[in-house]
């Protein structure tokens, strides 16, 4: 799921993940 937060193209429900691009999470 991370490779479809850093392009972009997340769409919410697909995973257990937050629905949008969380960079907090991520650096």
């Amino acid at each position: 799921w991370l490779e479809k937060i850093v392009s972009g193209a997340w769409q919410p429900g697909e995973q257990s993940e937050p629905p949008f691009p969380d960079n907090r999470s991520i650096g």
